[in-house]
């Protein structure tokens, strides 16, 4: 509230002395920031908030025609200096569209206020968008320092986690808030409030399920577990990533049969990095930036990346390549850099391109003017590995034509790590049948071990068919059946025959044995 004796209470405040724009991912924060700046000094003894927004303030105009809207915004500072004046949603553009005149006078006022020194006025704006605020209220003397307020790091949250359950009736361990704190990534402090509040109501419905409770006596009685917190956890997803997060299925390792080797290679690419941190800054190894599964079609290589998402317990953006590509110039690029910036901020996390092929052609083979593909791939690479250093973000690519990618996505520090996910051998294919039919009840004369001797050349997508066309077939012949039999295997067998010819099999064995030589090439 402004001094007893200053004039009326202001709506509206802005000046020339100085200007701060308080950047954050979590627009909760900010607005606690600004609300709780205290200005220490001799000058500045009480401080004044605005709490409106940009787009109200000329509601508060009394639009007298001999009193411009900078005059009268002067005349309330005079009233109240020392103050300060807080713009929620710095330059946000439904804003300044709203209010296209008021931000022509909010311009004009900055200069004409010409306050005496001893008038201190402080301009403080919020925004979780920084690039949407004009270029021209960011020159010096206008909104001239910026301070971003990133996403918390670990013992950040571990901290506000702390600072929230302080008055929380709950039975975690200093040892379990570090824990969930640990595993909350990307989440703001806004989305650790919404944890704690999720929590706290299924502690309540447990308690209320399970006892007759009067509720008077509910707040003592009711208490936060950590299984409440790792469930609340787990259905809350950071802010940044609700535009774009898509649901995936809680896929495990133990649901893809056999490719050991494969599941290794990317547990050391993806999980060891998070897991084993101080190993590797002890030896100074720097983590992979991206992974390129390629592979004949139906092996499993989308479901692998949402096993690797699930297993590692990073945020996981998952998009269909060829959806970037649009024919507007600039739009494609906004895109991919919109991408980015949301992984940058739910980090460390991980962005799947599936069909990767469609966006990332080489340079130069597309025709038309507006070159799409060379722009987004140039954007691409600036993101990976440009002036910004893409940190706790890893890509994880997946194609059925790795021949088609431009080269320079391929080198070290972007794509370095290539695996190949081949069609499944004979014990990888016995896993699958048996991950299966596991699921069906079979008759006795089912041989498992034989089945995947004749499904050689087969993809696991095929061999998964096989084993739903056999049910089919059972329920064909009786609607009552109570079993799958060899014999409807058998048949299922004639059904579903392999398509990946054996060209195409030679052609990526001799891919990934080239790309293994260049890769030894580079190191000697």
């Amino acid at each position: 509230m402004p001094p007893k004796g200053k004039g009326p209470k202001s709506d509206f405040l802005q000046c020339d002395a100085c200007g701060v724009i308080v950047a954050s991912k979590d627009a909760a924060l900010h607005e606690r920031v600004c609300s709780r700046c205290k200005f220490e000094g001799e000058k500045l003894e009480h401080d004044f908030i605005h709490d409106g927004v940009l787009h109200g303030t000329l509601q508060d105009y009394p639009g007298d025609e001999t009193l411009t809207l900078p005059e009268w915004m002067k005349s309330q500072l005079l009233y109240l200096h020392p103050s300060c004046m807080k713009m929620c949603n710095t330059g946000i553009k439904d804003v300044v569209e709203v209010s296209q005149e008021g931000q022509t006078h909010l311009l004009i006022a900055w200069p004409s206020t010409n306050l005496v020194e001893d008038k201190w006025v402080l301009v403080l704006g919020a925004t979780n968008r920084p690039n949407f605020v004009d270029p021209s209220l960011r020159q010096p003397g206008r909104l001239d320092r910026e301070i971003e307020i990133g996403v918390p790091t670990a013992h950040g949250r571990q901290q506000i986690l702390q600072k929230i359950l302080s008055n929380v009736n709950h039975s975690l361990s200093i040892e379990d808030i570090t824990e969930i704190a640990d595993v909350a990534h990307g989440l703001t402090g806004a989305d650790l409030a919404a944890v704690c509040a999720d929590a706290a109501l299924r502690a309540l419905e447990r308690n209320i399920a399970s006892k007759n409770t009067p509720d008077a006596t509910l707040s003592k009685v009711v208490q936060l577990t950590k299984a409440d917190m790792a469930t609340a956890l787990r259905h809350t997803k950071p802010s940044a990533m609700r535009e774009v997060a898509l649901e995936i299925p809680k896929v495990r390792w133990s649901d893809i049969g056999g490719m050991k080797e494969v599941k290794l290679k990317l547990q050391q690419v993806v999980e060891w990095p998070w897991k084993h941190r101080d190993a590797f800054i002890r030896l100074g190894v720097t983590p992979p930036c991206g992974v390129l599964l390629y592979g004949p079609p139906g092996c499993s290589k989308t479901m692998i990346a949402k096993a690797l998402a699930t297993e590692s317990g990073l945020n996981f953006i998952a998009i269909k390549a060829r959806l970037y590509t649009i024919k507007w110039v600039g739009d494609s690029e906004r895109a991919v850099r919109d991408l980015f910036r949301k992984a940058r901020a739910a980090s460390p996390c991980i962005i799947f391109f599936d069909e990767i092929d469609a966006l990332a052609v080489h340079r130069g083979s597309t025709s038309g003017s507006s070159n799409v593909g060379d722009r987004v791939i140039a954007q691409l690479l600036t993101e990976m590995d440009g002036i910004e250093k893409l940190e706790d973000v890893i890509l994880v690519a997946a194609t059925n034509r790795p021949d088609m990618i431009d080269q320079a996505l391929m080198r070290p520090g972007r794509l370095d790590s290539i695996v190949y996910v081949p069609l499944p051998d004979v014990d990888t294919r016995k896993e699958i049948l048996h991950l299966n039919l596991s699921k069906k009840p079979l008759g006795n004369d089912v041989d498992i071990e034989d089945l995947a001797s004749k499904t050689n050349g087969y993809s696991g997508a095929e061999v998964v068919a096989v084993c739903q066309e056999a049910a089919l077939l059972a329920l064909e012949e009786d609607i009552n059946a109570t079993c799958v039999e060899g014999r409807h295997l058998e048949a299922a067998l004639k059904l579903v025959q392999p398509r990946i010819s054996p060209e195409s099999v030679k052609f990526y064995e001799s891919y990934w044995a080239s790309s293994q030589s260049r890769h030894t090439s580079k190191e000697s």
